[in-house]
């Protein structure tokens, strides 16, 4: 287990965004892109606004506080969130180290009154997937092997 994965099982253990992702709101989704690895991320609307309070000062147990209004399982809402976390540690996407320089402040949005848990990440696509013409279905719909049939034709 390295040093990373344990502080990730401390429930007092901080987060915040690794500096080399940029992400966009689109939608009910907020978009990841690592600019490292040129991989793509989406996350689900309730995921994406615990990705705006990943400033480096909260826990999953101060997450889980901040959105005790989504339906769902209340007793297990921190060990929901200390997983996403995890799976996105995993794919360098959040760090549990403190930050190099100053946090921006990002605006939070709405908690969505639609979500409930778990949070998810909800899908990721590699840089080759869309750098090839045809090769994502986001982009050439039906014009992909992944992309064939329904719901694309």
């Amino acid at each position: 287990m390295t040093t990373s994965q344990e502080a990730s099982q401390d429930p007092c253990t901080t987060w915040r965004r690794a500096e080399h992702i940029a992400w966009r709101p689109m939608g009910e989704e907020t978009v990841l892109v690592d600019l490292r690895t040129k991989a793509f991320y989406g996350l689900d609307s309730l995921a994406g606004h615990l990705w705006h309070l990943l400033d480096g000062r909260s826990s999953s147990v101060d997450l889980a506080a901040r959105v005790e209004k989504v339906a769902g399982d209340q007793k297990g809402r921190a060990e929901a969130i200390e997983d996403l976390l995890n799976k996105l540690e995993e794919r360098e996407i959040v760090v549990t180290s403190a930050p190099t320089g100053p946090v921006p402040v990002v605006p939070v949005p709405e908690l969505p009154v639609e979500a409930c848990f778990p949070p998810k990440l909800v899908w990721e696509e590699a840089l080759k997937a869309v750098a090839q013409p045809g090769g994502s279905c986001g982009f050439m719909p039906g014009q992909g092997d992944q992309c064939v049939g329904f719901p694309f034709q």
